[in-house]
């Protein structure tokens, strides 16, 4: 059985598209691990969350995400996309916080 790996997004305005604010965490993570293997360190969790958001960018329908967010936005609320992986599935849940 493998081990549930979890990325957190969170988007706290509509300035912040859900794509945009994925595509930035999903860069600064392979920054992260480029330099870890440059220092001669492996991390196979980041490696994991590198690939949680790479299959939820290539798979999923962003424009109806989007429009989902923005509706709680819309309530001022903030929204933090759940993404994780299990058994080789992802699966995205929004939870809400009050803004």
């Amino acid at each position: 059985m493998n081990q549930e790996v979890k990325v957190v997004i969170k988007i706290k305005n509509k300035n912040e598209c859900v794509e945009t604010v994925a595509k930035r965490t999903y860069w600064s993570m392979v920054n992260q691990y480029m330099k870890k293997i440059r220092e001669g360190f492996e991390d196979s969790t980041l490696e994991e969350k590198i690939d949680v958001l790479k299959v939820f960018l290539e798979k999923t329908d962003l424009g109806k995400l989007r429009s989902q967010i923005d509706e709680f936005l819309d309530m001022g609320k903030h929204v933090s996309l759940i993404l994780t992986k299990n058994d080789n599935k992802v699966k995205s849940k929004i939870v809400l916080e009050e803004g």
